[in-house]
């Protein structure tokens, strides 16, 4: 075939690289099953759409980002799970962000801080307060910019998260 033909490995290489990728395969399931076993395939698959959105989204394909985003939103609201619908919205949110949508980015940070706040995921609500503020920003609607900003800064400061606290003195900055 190709790998002793065009390419002329050797026999002993072939194996080896027939191997290494039968082993990989099979690691994966080895590795894909323990994770669906003990956290739940559900959880599995919203963390894997969310990986899938995060790469389109690094790869500027929004459209796909949402698919995948929105995807994982249904299954997390499936099994309710408050911390990872935050989540899923925070991604949504910023994909409308980076979409210059801001006032669907607005409700969807919103929504995303209401719940979190619920479920006292206290990083997931500050970052949410951030980027409403930084929203705001973009939509020189300052007063309010400052409001989600100060908030943002509170929680930081209460939880010690120095990443949240060093984007909303950014938004200061900004204001």
């Amino acid at each position: 075939g190709y790998l002793a033909g065009p390419l002329g490995l050797a026999a002993w290489a072939i194996g080896l690289v027939l191997g290494v990728r039968n082993f990989s395969q099979q690691g994966m399931f080895i590795v894909g099953g323990t994770l669906a076993d003990r956290l739940g395939y559900k959880q599995v698959s919203i963390y894997m759409l969310e990986s899938i959105s995060w790469m389109h989204y690094r790869n500027n394909d929004l459209l796909n980002a949402l698919e995948a985003s929105k995807e994982a939103l249904r299954i997390a609201k499936e099994i309710d799970d408050k911390p990872i619908i935050a989540k899923c919205l925070v991604g949504i949110a910023a994909i409308y962000f980076e979409e210059e949508k801001f006032k669907e980015a607005i409700d969807n940070f919103k929504l995303a801080a209401t719940i979190s706040k619920q479920a006292n995921d206290l990083v997931t609500y500050g970052r949410s307060m951030n980027n409403i503020g930084f929203s705001f920003i973009q939509l020189a609607e300052y007063d309010s910019a400052s409001i989600y900003s100060t908030s943002s800064l509170s929680v930081a400061t209460k939880i010690n998260d120095l990443y949240i606290k060093g984007f909303s003195l950014r938004n200061f900055g900004e204001i």
